[in-house]
């Protein structure tokens, strides 16, 4: 559409620019006769060259290219521990973590709720809706996200640290919503609520 209305500008700009140079002479010839007549038409002849110009002037211009879109990219989960690093479970809620060059060290965590407690039995691992129905209500069970969010190790900091994932009512720090913030640090005796239906404290152990 746009190269048949570039066309289209071109031409008629052409057919405006002819009519005026025509009735220019013809202002001209007729200015000899009558002066007042050839001026009359002397202004239409002016009228039709310009606009015929402009037309095609306009044309001719290039319109500028858009910039280019941002490409998209999906989020990438955060990665806390070296490449190449091992976990292993000791047992529920102990894991040795055994990155490539050496090193092991281990950490204990445990979230501690009103009617029971859940192990960390892996890094990162990712909390949802099922792992709390035995603490939760059935009637607020829905609430929790199927994937609600994740504890992991930042085997640099040597802390833990949490995230949300995209859950749709939130998962709260110490009362703070921390959606959309990335890994948060997480310390022993920080309370996690998702959709702050239940509080769960990062402990070192069950009791």
């Amino acid at each position: 559409m746009g190269t048949v209305s570039t066309a289209a500008s071109v031409v008629i700009g052409i057919l405006l620019a002819i009519t005026g140079f025509f009735v220019l002479l013809f202002a001209i010839l007729l200015g000899e006769i009558s002066g007042a007549l050839g001026g009359f038409f002397l202004v239409f002849a002016l009228l039709f060259l310009a606009g015929g110009v402009l037309l095609i002037a306009q044309a001719q211009q290039k319109p500028s290219a858009a910039p280019p879109s941002p490409p998209v990219t999906s989020p990438q989960p955060p990665v806390m521990l070296p490449s190449g690093t091992t976990t292993k479970v000791l047992q529920p809620g102990t894991i040795a973590i055994t990155p490539p060059g050496g090193g092991t060290i281990t950490v204990t965590a445990w979230l501690q709720a009103p009617g029971g407690a859940l192990p960390i039995v892996s890094l990162p691992q990712t909390f949802g809706r099922d792992d709390f129905r035995n603490l939760v209500p059935s009637h607020l069970l829905s609430a929790i996200s199927k994937r609600h969010f994740t504890i992991g190790f930042d085997y640099v900091s040597r802390q833990f640290v949490i995230w949300d994932e995209g859950s749709t009512n939130g998962t709260y720090v110490n009362g703070v919503d921390i959606r959309g913030r990335g890994p948060v640090p997480l310390k022993y005796g920080d309370i996690i609520a998702p959709a702050n239906v239940i509080q769960l404290k990062l402990a070192a152990s069950a009791v």
